[in-house]
């Protein structure tokens, strides 16, 4: 089976909160494993006193030096996702070489759209497959193109000196996005993965997403026949006034509502043109009565497809619930059992032997190198006590000298950001002193 490279650009207006919002794991979504949510990790530093992924869009924007005013509509940002097929995702985490392909991605993005315009990259391991989301900065100092209504005019004008400008047009156009995907897949060739079939329109859809889109077909059916529902209420109560106006005008002849017998009824009191706007108006009424007809039946044939599906999920649900339910009355707590030893086995690389004495509540000391999934650094053990801890009626976690693993690769994490910090600022200071003696 071919391995391809994944590689999607998206426009984002302002500050792109949402989206912020969900590659922070501020906001929790249903495909996320909050048991590895501490897994997930910022492959780009922020600057100095930015916290955040949006707040490091504008600082960006503040700091470009841009010739022009940004727009309150404009683009301030594009969203990257960066990943492959999932077979090759997992080939290239069970090989080790999960930190050299964000290394690698990072270093493309920035070779492509520059270093100081790439302010953010988050590798995120709590979804199915490895993914990292990024965020540029559409900053490009290329001479501005003409727009077509421009091409033919005659006025010269004074031509601005060129600068910095937000432009995410000039960075996805449909050449660039072509030639992205194929530089991507170049660079990512050492991993086995190649580019996707060019112009290839296949995409999969997911269960959630098929939902979404058949209800918002059905709603956008829904609001169409609401509108021309409007629609004919309006010309039936204009043929009303005129019915009304021709009684009192004595007219004595019944009026059908047909379209044939109400031009006949009236014809012989109008002018040749209001006898054809009567038509005309006779004509949308049975257009529209048609249109409202077919709407109303593929409404009804998606809605039964929609509540058919959801059926379907919903049995299967069920089903996986029951069977939890009688695995957990006849072996009570193997389903926390067999969660906590597959974190241990595939997070945090425990060998089986020592996972089967923590499931049977024994302490192991053990000695040598302990590096978690996606630690680039080992941690190392001089007869360290590794135990067990059921923390609630779901979940036992494992610790580490009677401490949390999630809080020890989180503080070392902290540390390692602190020091990080602090040697660049102490390189900055040092860049600084070192111009003023020049």
């Amino acid at each position: 089976m071919a391995n391809f490279v994944v590689l999607h650009l998206e426009k984002a207006k302002g500050a792109d909160t949402k989206m912020s919002a969900h590659i922070e794991r501020t906001f929790i979504a249903g495909n996320v494993d909050g048991s590895r949510i501490h897994l997930d990790r910022e492959l780009i530093a922020f600057p100095e006193g930015v916290k955040s992924r949006s707040a490091a869009i504008e600082y960006r924007i503040e700091n470009a030096k841009l010739k022009r005013k940004v727009g309150k509509n404009q683009v301030h940002a594009i969203r990257i996702m960066l990943s492959a097929s999932p077979e090759a995702m997992e080939r290239v985490e069970q090989e080790g070489r999960l930190d050299d392909w964000c290394e690698q991605s990072v270093e493309w993005m920035q070779e492509t759209f520059g270093t100081e315009n790439l302010v953010s990259a988050v590798l995120h391991l709590d979804e199915k497959t490895p993914h990292i989301h990024a965020t540029v900065v559409p900053i490009v100092t290329v001479t501005r193109r003409k727009k077509k209504s421009e091409e033919n005019v005659k006025k010269h004008y004074c031509k601005k000196a060129d600068g910095a400008r937000l432009c995410a047009d000039d960075i996805m156009t449909q050449a660039k996005l072509k030639n992205y995907q194929t530089s991507y897949a170049n660079a990512m060739h050492s991993f086995g993965v190649e580019r996707g079939i060019d112009g290839s329109e296949a995409r999969h859809i997911y269960t959630r997403e098929y939902y979404t889109e058949q209800y918002r077909k059905a709603k956008n059916l829904k609001e169409d026949i609401y509108l021309l529902v409007e629609q004919k209420e309006k010309v039936t109560e204009d043929l009303s006034k005129l019915k009304s106006e021709l009684k009192q005008n004595t007219l004595k002849k019944d009026i059908s509502n047909a379209s044939s017998n109400v031009a006949r009824a009236i014809g012989s009191l109008f002018s040749t043109k209001d006898q054809q706007i009567i038509e005309k108006l006779n004509k949308q009424i049975i257009e529209k009565g048609k249109v409202i007809d077919t709407l109303k039946k593929t409404i009804c044939a998606n809605e039964n497809l929609i509540q058919t599906e959801k059926d379907k999920v919903d049995s299967a649900i069920e089903e996986l619930r029951n069977f939890k339910q009688e695995i957990e009355h006849w072996y009570p707590g193997i389903c926390v059992n067999v969660d906590f030893a597959n974190r241990c086995s595939k997070s945090y690389r425990i060998k089986d032997e020592i996972i089967k004495q923590l499931l049977n509540g024994k302490r192991v000391v053990c000695s040598g190198q302990f590096r978690p999934m996606g630690e680039k650094v080992p941690f190392e053990l001089d007869n360290a006590v590794f135990s067990s801890k059921i923390t609630s009626k779901d979940h036992r976690t494992l610790l580490i000298n009677g401490e949390l693993v999630a809080d020890i690769i989180k503080n070392r994490r902290e540390q390692w950001n602190l020091e990080r910090k602090m040697k660049e600022a102490m390189e900055r200071a040092q860049r600084v002193s070192s111009g003023m003696r020049m």
